[in-house]
């Protein structure tokens, strides 16, 4: 499928190119950091969930009103990578975005639906992947969009609509209801409104039942 190629000013992709380069590089940091301090030439540093909070912050204040821009080129990147059914890039892709503005509830939910369904429904049609390829690819890629869901409500605790993406995924990716209840569980706590038609449905099962049994 064609990718679409979209312009800009200079500027902003040289600030995507940077920022994109910053990810890129953080694992070869932290090889040479744990290799530092092996040979105990480095003092032991904070723990690695502090260390992502610094370097989010740092990025963050650095980039200050520019995040949301560069956000929408990023998730312009994104279109071309679902056109083109590159799901290990859009994840890639998405992380930067995530990074950028994770107080923003729709980056985590459609990082999770593209990860969690779309790309789930293309493992199952791939030519090139015979059964058991595509169901263990299938199965990794809904995993993968419950991760992303999950670190989405730890960004946002009170969060309805990423727990309905989750719900979502586990109930029809990988058929456990179980898990999915105690979602909509957790849903139910922050929303009654949203149940509210069905306890009534309930409540007149219940009274019908009572009213049969005198």
């Amino acid at each position: 499928m064609k990718t679409i190629f979209f312009s800009g000013p200079r500027w902003i992709w040289v600030l995507v190119f940077a920022v994109a380069f910053g990810f890129a590089r953080a694992p070869l940091e932290n090889r040479l950091t744990e290799r530092l301090q092996g040979a105990h030439l480095l003092p032991a540093l904070p723990e690695q969930q502090v260390m992502d909070q610094m370097r989010q912050s740092v990025l963050l204040g650095t980039l200050g009103g520019l995040r949301s821009l560069i956000s929408t080129f990023l998730g312009l990147k994104v279109y071309n990578h679902f056109a083109d059914r590159e799901w290990e890039e859009l994840l890639e892709t998405y992380e930067i975005i995530l990074a950028l503005e994770p107080r923003e509830e729709a980056h985590w939910d459609m990082a999770s639906w593209h990860l969690g369904y779309n790309a789930t429904a293309d493992m199952s049609k791939n030519p090139f992947l015979n059964e058991f390829e595509a169901e263990q690819r299938r199965i990794e890629f809904a995993w993968q969009g419950i991760r992303l869901a999950e670190r989405g409500i730890e960004a946002l605790p009170e969060s309805v609509k990423i727990r309905r993406r989750l719900a979502g995924i586990y109930e029809s990716r990988l058929k456990d209801n179980c898990a999915a209840a105690d979602i909509w569980g957790e849903i139910a706590i922050r929303r009654p409104a949203l149940f509210a038609p069905f306890s009534c449905l309930f409540s007149g099962a219940m009274s019908g039942e009572r009213t049969g049994s005198l």
